[in-house]
């Protein structure tokens, strides 16, 4: 029994010495604990990379390459934003920081000229569009607390920066310029919009549903297409350029009273859009509907769309349908408008158009 008892004892012992050396090596190697501010647990949402993971989920080539360098880009932007702490230098630094942005996005790059749809494509040659610019601006903007706000113009996008003392200045992100609110309104005169307004994050997300379904439309998957385009439409009922896209889609599928209906929308919506106009035209006289295909071709010169093929097409419908009147031509006479199309067809070719 006794032996019991003393086995007991060391037992025990050993026990309390285990527990005591855990507890002075718990104190001995315990650091300081960091307070966490509200903010750092606060995940910032991320427009570039939501696009990357809308492009990847509609299953383009998005890799783990493709975050990396988005990541890189916004922080090595984001270290180049410098603000001063005088109120006075508050536009001064506004104006010196934009700059910054559009030196390091564009990398002596135009927006214009870019024809990249997607984020991730843009990414692998550097060259983004005016919609990736102002995503991009965007992220940097979440990263340095710099209020950026999302507008547009018609259809022409910019960010206006908000100062303290109720004062901001318009900012071109395609061009990298400053911008006074008389540009825009004047831009609004021939808008079917007449309104400078915020873009909601749900506006730009749909820009990149569309973006995914012009891509599919270039690779012929037209049925993908509408899928996205009908995306569109749950975020943005008024994103009149889906519905021309789409009617091409069911061009594509060779569902041509789909593709008029789409084209028709877009005109409902946007009375000035000249690419549904002519897309419709199109589709009008290979259905041999020349008086519609006319009308449209002519709606479409009027609003500003003018190249020398679409003043050759409607000479030509012109004098079909002087034709088709029964009249009896004379030297090939020529109706008067067809001659004038003709004439400007001339002046656009000595011009180098």
């Amino acid at each position: 029994m006794a032996q019991f008892i003393k086995k007991v004892l060391i037992v025990a012992g050993m026990l309390y010495s285990l527990n005591n050396n855990f507890a002075a090596a718990q104190i001995k190697n315990s650091e300081p604990i960091e307070k966490i501010s509200a903010d750092s647990t606060i995940k910032k949402f991320s427009y570039a990379k939501e696009m990357l993971d809308m492009e990847k989920q509609a299953g383009f080539n998005v890799q783990e390459s493709h975050y990396k360098t988005l990541d890189s880009l916004i922080k090595k932007t984001a270290g180049q934003v410098h603000l001063s702490e005088n109120p006075n230098d508050a536009k001064k630094d506004a104006v010196r920081n934009l700059s910054t942005l559009d030196a390091l996005f564009k990398n002596n790059k135009n927006a214009i000229d870019n024809k990249n749809l997607l984020l991730s494509d843009a990414l692998n040659s550097k060259n983004f569009n005016s919609i990736h610019y102002l995503v991009l601006y965007l992220d940097v903007a979440s990263r340095k607390n710099l209020s950026l706000i999302p507008m547009k113009a018609g259809e022409n996008i910019f960010v206006k920066y908000n100062f303290e003392n109720s004062s901001y200045l318009n900012w071109e992100t395609s061009f990298g310029i400053e911008q006074k609110d008389e540009v825009y309104k004047k831009l609004l005169k021939n808008s079917e919009v007449q309104e400078i307004k915020e873009i909601s994050k749900d506006e730009i997300l749909a820009m990149e549903y569309r973006n995914i379904g012009k891509s599919f439309n270039e690779n012929k998957e037209y049925k993908k297409a509408i899928e996205y385009f009908e995306k569109v439409a749950t975020l943005n009922s008024e994103d009149f350029k889906s519905y021309k896209y789409q009617g091409d889609s069911w061009l594509g599928l060779n569902n041509f009273n789909k593709a008029v209906e789409n084209y028709a929308l877009a005109i409902g919506l946007n009375s000035q859009f000249a690419e549904a106009y002519v897309a419709r035209a199109n589709l009008y006289y290979k259905e041999k509907s020349f008086g519609w295909a006319l009308k449209d071709y002519s709606k479409a010169i009027e609003l500003g769309y003018q190249t020398p093929e679409i003043y050759k097409i409607r000479a030509e419908l012109l004098i079909k349908l002087d034709e088709n009147k029964g009249d009896i031509w004379s030297e090939r006479k020529i109706p008067e408008q067809a001659q004038k199309d003709y004439l400007k067809i001339l002046e656009m070719m000595q011009m180098g158009k």
